[in-house]
C-alpha cells in the first residue's frame, strides 16, 4: 500500500506483519490509513493458521526484498534514507519485538529500523523485550482476553535497551478491534512520524505521543477534550530520551 502520489514523492517504509489466524487483508483499514499518512506499507501473508515463532525472518526478508526490488515502483518511491518502520499485531507483533532487537543484525540492507509499533504482542514464555534496540511503542486494550494488558506492560517493563518506549492500555477495546482501528492509528502514524521524520511538535509528533510541550493537542496520555476521537486510557506510560 502506498500514498497516492507515490510515483512523484517518496515515503519511508513499514513492515507489517500480521496474527496467527488474521490474513492481512482483515487490517487493511488500518493499513490504509497508515500509507494514506505517507508511508509505503508491506504487508505479506505468513501462514495465518499456525503459530510461527520465525514470523521476524519474514519481515526482516520483506525489507531486504523491498531494497534488492527498489528500482522497481512501488519500491522505487520508498525513501531509505529516512528510516525503516516495524509494525505488528499478536503474532505478528511478537515478531516485531523480535525484529526490533536481536533481529537487526539479519538484515542485508543497509537500511535502519528506527522505530517499532506492536498491537498485543503475543508470546508463550519468552518475549525478547529486553533485546529491543529501537525506540518502540507497546499497544493494548482492556477488554483484550488473548494477550492480557499486564502481559504487554510487562514486555514494556522488559524493554530497558531502546532509546524510547510508550504503553498504552486503551479502555473497552478487544484484541482486534484496536489493531483495525483506522482512527487509533493516528497515533501509530505519529510514533513514526516522531521517529522516523524526526517530526516533534504539531499534530501526529512526538508531542502527540510525548507531550513534551505540555500542551500537546490530543496526546496519547493526556487530555482529550475536543479530539474526533476518543481513546480513553486505563494505563499510559512512556520513556522518551
Amino acid at each position: 500500500m502506498y500514498p497516492a502520489d507515490a510515483l512523484k514523492n517518496r515515503y519511508p517504509l513499514i513492515a507489517f506483519a500480521h496474527g496467527m489466524g488474521c490474513a492481512t487483508s482483515g487490517y487493511s483499514n488500518m493499513l490504509k490509513s497508515v500509507a494514506a499518512a505517507g508511508y509505503i506499507v508491506i504487508a505479506p501473508d505468513a501462514d495465518e493458521n499456525n503459530w510461527c515463532e520465525r514470523q521476524w525472518k519474514d519481515q526482516i526478508h520483506g525489507i531486504d526484498l523491498a531494497y534488492q526490488r527498489r528500482a522497481e515502483f512501488p519500491f522505487s518511491a520508498i525513501d531509505w534514507s529516512a528510516g525503516v518502520g516495524l509494525l505488528g499485531h499478536s503474532m505478528g507483533a511478537h515478531a516485531t519485538v523480535q525484529s526490533a532487537g536481536w533481529g537487526l543484525p539479519s538484515l542485508k540492507s543497509p537500511v535502519k529500523v528506527k522505530a517499532a509499533v506492536a498491537f498485543a504482542p503475543q508470546e508463550f514464555g519468552t518475549s525478547y523485550a529486553n533485546d529491543v534496540k529501537t525506540p518502540i511503542f507497546y499497544v493494548s486494550g482492556s477488554s483484550d482476553h488473548i494477550v492480557a494488558p499486564s502481559k504487554v506492560s510487562q514486555q514494556y517493563d522488559d524493554t530497558t535497551n531502546a532509546t524510547s518506549k510508550v504503553f498504552a492500555e486503551v479502555v473497552g477495546y478487544n484484541h482486534m478491534n484496536l489493531a483495525t482501528s483506522n482512527t487509533f492509528s493516528y497515533f501509530s502514524v505519529a510514533f513514526f512520524n516522531c521517529h522516523i521524520h524526526g517530526k516533534s511538535t504539531g499534530g501526529g509528533s512526538c508531542d502527540s505521543i510525548y507531550n513534551t510541550s505540555g500542551n500537546a493537542w490530543c496526546p496519547l496520555c493526556g487530555n482529550l477534550t475536543g479530539c474526533p476521537h476518543q481513546w480513553p486510557m486505563m494505563e499510559c506510560k512512556h520513556h522518551i530520551v
